[in-house]
Order: structure tokens, then sequence, then C-alpha cells
């Protein structure tokens, strides 16, 4: 993918769940959303994929990968505000607080991310076809690239872990290769390390969930 292919665009860092007006684009593309004003060093990356769509069908599809960064000194208390967010449940997916007509939930999760978060930059790809793991390589290699730029090291993205496949981390290894691509041919930094986890373990993965939905350039409904 070249460099011409993405682009980095600023966004409202005031803008709810539901007011994210970006144009459809048919490449991977860019969007840096300033979350806050105050320096991250050094940033964690929580990467998140997400599924857009319109319930009539009216507008394509869309797969979009989320990264949400957080300050390495925050990561702890911003565990413990993710937690409160969705309490009493347990767990939190944007798509399906959308569906059950609880955006309210949504938008508190994105305050959530303004609060803690230092940037959330989304890759999209548009249209999906149903191919979820090209979509998620293509957008992968943009991210890591971007997220690189930013002297990000460290990132963990949901795991596709998949316990009674043949090969229950088919997935989670084709990120694997993705990033060792990138490190081999000078794309991102050699230190740059990526790590799986699921968000039933991880919660500050419910922020590039909720980020991932609500910054896409479509909304749900």
């Amino acid at each position: 993918m070249s460099d011409s292919d993405a682009t980095v665009t600023g966004l409202d860092p005031t803008a709810s769940a539901t007011r994210f007006p970006h144009p459809v684009k048919r490449k991977p593309f860019l969007i840096a959303q300033p979350a806050s004003l105050r320096p991250v060093r050094p940033p964690v990356a929580f990467l998140d994929e997400s599924y857009v769509f319109t319930r009539d069908g009216s507008r394509e599809p869309l797969y979009v990968l989320a990264a949400v960064l957080i300050d390495s000194h925050q990561v702890e208390s911003a565990r413990e505000r993710a937690r409160q967010v969705v309490r009493p449940a347990a767990t939190y997916h944007s798509t399906d607080l959308y569906h059950a007509g609880q955006v309210a939930k949504v938008d508190a999760m994105l305050e959530h991310v303004r609060d803690h978060a230092g940037w959330s930059v989304v890759a999209v790809q548009s249209p999906f076809a149903g191919h979820a793991d090209a979509a998620r390589q293509e957008c992968l290699r943009v991210l890591l690239v971007e997220l690189s730029s930013r002297k990000v090291r460290r990132m963990v993205l949901d795991s596709r872990y998949q316990p009674r496949a043949a090969d229950p981390r088919k997935h989670d290894k084709a990120d694997e290769r993705t990033a060792r691509q990138l490190r081999q041919s000078g794309q991102i930094d050699r230190s740059t390390t990526i790590s799986h986890a699921t968000d039933t373990a991880e919660p500050l993965l419910w922020l590039p969930d909720a980020g991932g939905v609500g910054g896409a350039p479509i909304a749900v409904g």
C-alpha cells in the first residue's frame, strides 16, 4: 500500500457518538481524533475491530479497526473507569448497545476515551464484502505504520482465538505475521511489539470498540 492510499484528518474531540460526518472512502484511510491535549508518553495502544452497517442496508457496510492510546501510567485507572461505565454488566459491545437503544452508554464510553486517551486513530476499509481477514490485515498495516510514526511501541489487539479450531491462534498469528513483515521491511520500528487479549480480560479494548463504531463514517441505525 502506498502513502497516497491513506490520509490523516483531525476530528472534533467534543463530538458525540452519533455525530461523526466523514465521507465514505474506498481504500483504507486514517482518522486521527485528538481526545486530549496533554502529552502521551509513553503510550500503549489498544486495538479492536468493528463492523458498521445500516439496518436497512441502504449503505455499504464498513470494516473498522480502531486504536486508542493510553498513557502507560494511567492504564489501571482507565481500566477501572471502563468497568464503571458498563456496570452492572461485565462486557461491552457498542453495536449491541446501539441496537438495544442504549446510545447513552456508548456516549459514556466515548467520554471515557476523551478523558483518558491521547489520540484515537481509526483505519476504515470500505466496502466490506465479507472478507474479514483481508480487511483486517489491510487496515492493520496502515494503522501499525501510523502508530509507529507516533512513537507507539506496545500494542494490544483484540484476540480472535478459536479454541475449537484446528489452529486456535490462526487469526492472531496473521496479525503477528503482518507486524513481523512491517518490522522486517523497516516500515515500523523494530522494537514494536503486539500482543493479544480478549475483551473480557482487557476492559481497555472496549474503548476502541466505542471509537470504532462512534467514529465511523456512517452511523448504525
